[in-house]
């Protein structure tokens, strides 16, 4: 199945992980358990956030907590379900 694309060649997966990477840089505490968990630190993180890996890494880390996973999916319209579609469309997601 092709992915659908953006006007600016950015697929859908990209485009919602980047808003979620924004959804947790400017939550601050969100981005300091962010930093403790992944052990990326900002300036890395800023060096490869459009990086597929590290994008599906943003998105583990919603979808772990589902009360940030709600928060910003009630934020951006768009279904928890689509996040952990998206999600498995990354590098590193888990084979169910």
């Amino acid at each position: 199945m092709k992915q659908t694309k953006k006007s600016n060649g950015s697929s859908e997966i990209e485009i919602i992980a980047l808003k979620a990477l924004n959804y947790i840089v400017r939550n601050n505490p969100l981005l300091e358990l962010f930093i403790i968990q992944t052990g990326i630190t900002p300036e890395i993180l800023y060096k490869c956030a459009e990086d597929r890996a590290v994008l599906g890494g943003v998105l583990d880390f919603l979808l772990s907590k589902e009360q940030n996973l709600l928060e910003f999916c009630e934020t951006e319209d768009i279904s928890p379900i689509r996040i952990g579609q998206l999600r498995k469309k990354l590098p590193g997601a888990t084979i169910e």
